[in-house]
């Protein structure tokens, strides 16, 4: 179903020679290894009217000393954040960006970028390219990913989630969705680990989604369970959009509470945190 602005839906175009130059075909046939993904993601990124540009192997080697991954180049006077959404097949994670789109007013924003199948479930990924730029001068930027739910899709998470920033699980609130939330999540903290960042220092939120719906958990039950995690939790119901912004910005705060000493955005660049958050939500 679509919502809001327009999408670039694959499934409709996979004959077409972009496609098959960037190798989708293959991809969705499962046969293409994860370094054929990030390739494919950065392909992605370069289209998107110059607002992001891939830096593969700067990126890894910064991942590999253990320091921020946000890309940073001073010369060009601009950072760059990765933030993914993730969680459980069906639970929310295209339509919040959708939503996102929809609701934010970024200085920069593009548009939504999605791969699906053909019963509009996300397959590879989504993509929502958000920046502004402070009033030092410093262009930020934001790329904003889903990754499929589906378990057959495992390496393409691990793909999308490689060197992010930030991330925003997606949980479904209904009562008989305990158990693929709880496995979604134990997935993501498996992969956090396989491509090397570490879930006790990532910005990370919880969002329990669908909260229009009958039988859910109530928000007591949720807090019960998960406040004793050092997440925050937030509810929504990503249809209507309520929650939406909320979870961005709770993301956006922790995200700069983690970077802002490492960049000196508030002293070099005049970049509060409120307006961090303000520059794209307002």
């Amino acid at each position: 179903m679509k919502i809001g602005s327009p999408r670039l839906n694959v499934g409709m175009i996979l004959a077409s020679d972009l496609m098959a130059k960037h190798g989708i075909r293959l991809l969705l046939r499962g046969h293409v290894q994860n370094e054929k993904v990030v390739n494919l993601l950065c392909s992605f990124e370069r289209t998107m009217g110059g607002l992001f540009e891939c830096t593969h192997s700067a990126r890894l080697t910064r991942q590999m000393a253990g320091v921020n991954m946000a890309e940073y180049d001073e010369e060009a006077g601009r950072l760059t954040f990765k933030l993914v959404y993730y969680g459980p097949a069906l639970s929310g994670k295209t339509t919040n960006l959708m939503r996102l789109h929809d609701l934010v007013a970024a200085e920069l924003k593009g548009e939504i970028m999605t791969l699906e199948t053909q019963n509009d479930r996300t397959l590879f990924f989504d993509l929502l390219p958000l920046g502004f730029r402070t009033p030092g001068g410093l262009l930020v930027k934001f790329k904003l990913f889903t990754v499929p739910g589906q378990v057959a899709h495992d390496g393409t998470r691990k793909a999308v989630l490689s060197r992010a920033d930030g991330v925003v699980f997606v949980a479904d609130s209904q009562r008989n969705q305990g158990v693929n939330n709880g496995e979604a999540f134990q997935n993501l903290m498996d992969n956090l680990q396989r491509v090397g960042l570490d879930a006790q220092h990532l910005p990370l939120v919880v969002q329990f989604n669908k909260r229009d719906l009958p039988n859910v958990l109530s928000e007591q039950e949720v807090l019960e369970r998960w406040g004793g995690a050092p997440w925050p939790v937030t509810f929504a119901s990503a249809l209507s959009g309520s929650g939406v912004v909320e979870t961005f910005e709770t993301l956006l705060r922790a995200l700069y509470r983690r970077v802002e000493a490492e960049y000196d955005l508030a002293a070099r660049h005049q970049l509060t945190e409120q307006n961090f958050v303000t520059a794209v939500i307002k």
